[in-house]
C-alpha cells in the first residue's frame, strides 16, 4: 500500500484542494487524493507531495524518547518520513551531513528506502527548515 506524505509550511489549517493540512507532515493513504488534486497540491510553494510505499500497518519502535525505526505489522522494516529520517542523523557526523550543512544522500536513501535526487533533497529540507523547530530549547 502506497501512502501519501504532504508536507506543510503553511500555518495548521491551511487548505489547498478541499483539504485541510497541520503544519508539518501530513500522511494519508495512497488513494486520498484525486489527480486534479494532487496537481493543486504540487503547484503550491507552500506544499511538498511525497508519494512513498508503505505497509498497511506501521507500529513505531521506540528506544527511550527516541524512534529507533518503524515495522510493519510482519515486523518488516519500513521507510520513514525525510523528517522522521532527519531526526536519525548526527549533525556532526560528515557521513550524514555535508559541509553546507544539508544531509548526505547516502544517509537519507537507506532509511527513507528510496532513492532521492540532490534536488528532490533540497525541496524537502528547505520544506524541514520552514517547520518550527521543537526539538531544542532555548537556555
Amino acid at each position: 500500500m502506497q501512502t501519501i506524505l504532504v508536507i506543510c509550511a503553511a500555518h495548521s489549517g491551511y487548505r489547498r484542494a478541499g483539504v485541510e493540512f497541520q503544519k508539518g507532515e501530513n500522511v494519508f493513504a495512497g488513494d486520498s487524493f484525486s489527480d486534479n488534486q494532487i496537481a493543486q497540491i504540487e503547484a503550491d510553494p507552500r506544499l511538498k507531495f511525497v508519494l512513498q510505499a508503505n505497509a498497511a500497518e506501521i507500529t513505531p519502535i521506540t528506544q527511550g524518547d527516541n524512534t529507533a525505526g518503524l515495522l510493519d505489522s510482519t515486523g518488516v522494516s519500513t521507510a520513514l518520513s525525510f523528517g522522521e529520517a532527519i531526526a536519525q542523523l548526527d549533525r556532526n557526523n560528515p557521513d550524514h551531513f555535508t559541509s553546507a550543512g544539508k544531509p548526505q544522500l547516502g544517509a537519507l536513501e537507506p532509511l527513507m528506502q528510496q532513492p532521492l535526487t540532490a534536488k528532490q533533497r533540497d525541496e524537502l529540507w528547505e520544506a524541514h527548515n520552514a517547520l518550527p523547530d521543537t526539538t531544542q530549547s532555548e537556555g
